[in-house]
């Protein structure tokens, strides 16, 4: 959400064995460089056999996954595009908003969640298609 980001963002320490066997911590403090990199570079600097990360307490949380047939994929696209224009007057809300394409045809969908398990207004769109 607008209000935590990404549970990459949380990430405190990343305990990870790189290249030359050895095991090394990489946070805030040391290892800048490769905490940074791991918090959206996939499994290419090493494995990452334990990580520290922040959690935050939350009694209830709204989510919904949509699914959208492909009729209503432009609909779909246009109700992301005046999520993404409201967005900073909804940090606690986030659309996760997916389209692909296969021999069958268009796939759409999207999950929507609040953090506190509001039914936004925001997501009013969504739910219409």
């Amino acid at each position: 959400t607008g209000v935590r980001g990404f549970a990459c963002d949380n990430v405190e320490n990343f305990e990870v064995v790189i290249g030359d066997g050895s095991i090394v911590n990489a946070n805030a403090k040391e290892n800048t460089d490769l905490w940074k990199a791991l918090k959206g570079g996939s499994g290419n600097f090493g494995f990452v056999t334990r990580l520290d990360i922040k959690v935050w307490p939350s009694a209830q949380i709204y989510a919904s996954l949509n699914g959208y047939a492909q009729e209503h994929r432009f609909e779909a696209m246009k109700a992301y595009y005046n999520f993404v224009l409201v967005q900073d007057l909804e940090p606690e809300s986030q659309v996760i908003y997916a389209q692909t394409y296969d021999k069958t045809g268009y796939g759409v969908g999207g999950i929507l969640s609040n953090i506190n398990a509001n039914i936004s207004s925001a997501f009013d769109e969504f739910l219409a298609i």
